[in-house]
């Protein structure tokens, strides 16, 4: 097996022995791949993956003779460089200031789990062996944030049903939180997605 996890093949060597790297060999090829293959039907994940590689490659801090960053491979994403990484965030990342501002284990669990979905796409197209991938049982774990969701008691409720507002953005803000509860609970997505149809007599007339 190679340096960058990958068994040999005659192709690989080739393309190694020509210094001709071939598109996808790279973790991060795959994540620009994958990035501009979503960016316009989903440009907020995309933006997700974005700011995932861009972390991860803070971390990795690493440059080659002429100071140019060195990109990372999939040998270089193991279970230990995971968990560094996961205690690198919590301790405050690349913050420059005395003052770190920690990273909840909810970004840190995005931004793995972006890691975690290249490298199943590396599995799928047979860019890395099993024994490369660094996540599941046994192996490194992606932490998950902790939602905690507060129920409204029904005095609040009625207090947001009779509240009106002079300032138009927080009326607004309150009527469609209060359209949202009466239709239980809609997404406010879905909401947006509405549309006021007339009956066809009234249309007609």
């Amino acid at each position: 097996m190679g340096a960058d996890g990958l068994d040999f093949t005659f192709p690989r060597f080739k393309s190694l022995w020509f210094k001709v790297r071939p598109k996808g060999t790279e973790f991060n090829n795959l994540f620009r791949e994958y990035h501009d293959a979503i960016r316009d039907e989903q440009p907020k994940t995309a933006s997700q993956y974005c700011l995932a590689i861009s972390s991860m490659h803070k971390f990795h801090n690493r440059f080659n003779e002429k100071g140019e960053t060195v990109r990372l491979r999939y040998a270089d994403v193991t279970v230990d460089f995971l968990k560094d990484y996961e205690r690198w965030m919590l301790a405050g990342a690349d913050d420059k200031g005395p003052e770190k501002r920690p990273r909840s284990k909810t970004t840190i669990g995005m931004y793995c789990r972006c890691a975690k979905a290249i490298f199943n796409q590396a599995l799928v197209c047979g860019l890395i062996e099993k024994d490369v991938y660094p996540f599941g049982k046994g192996k490194y774990v992606i932490p998950t944030g902790k939602n905690v969701k507060k129920a409204l008691s029904a005095e609040e409720i009625g207090k947001l049903a009779t509240y009106s507002s002079e300032v138009e953005a927080v009326q607004r803000a309150r009527d469609m939180f209060m359209l949202s509860f009466y239709c239980n609970g809609a997404n406010f997505k879905d909401l947006c997605k509405l549309r006021c149809r007339l009956p066809l007599k009234a249309a007609s007339s």
